[in-house]
């Protein structure tokens, strides 16, 4: 789970905790591709709205250093969905938006 906002991360936790998922959280893109390679991720929850690098610079900067990286990625956002953010949620390979 990657977002800059503390209190996202923990009503993400919240919601998934029930699950008895090992849940990785991280606060920047950087700090996200720093655990992914760490960790066994099966996959990734990541904002679309962060300071530095957002969350598509994050997904683009995984697939281009691990071309092999196929851990599915879903961009959350709360900003409103537009048709640009969804091509480019596609354009960096295996992702949904919501």
């Amino acid at each position: 789970m990657v977002d800059d906002k503390a209190a996202n991360l923990s009503a993400l936790e919240a919601v998934l905790e029930n699950l008895g998922l090992n849940l990785v959280k991280a606060q920047s893109g950087k700090e996200s591709l720093e655990k992914i390679h760490k960790e066994n991720i099966a996959v990734i929850l990541l904002d679309v709205q962060m300071p530095g690098m957002d969350g598509f610079e994050t997904a683009d900067t995984l697939r281009r250093r691990d071309p092999d990286h196929n851990t599915p990625i879903i961009f959350l956002t709360a900003a409103q969905e537009s048709k640009t953010e969804v091509h480019r949620a596609y354009a960096v390979g295996p992702s949904t938006i919501c």
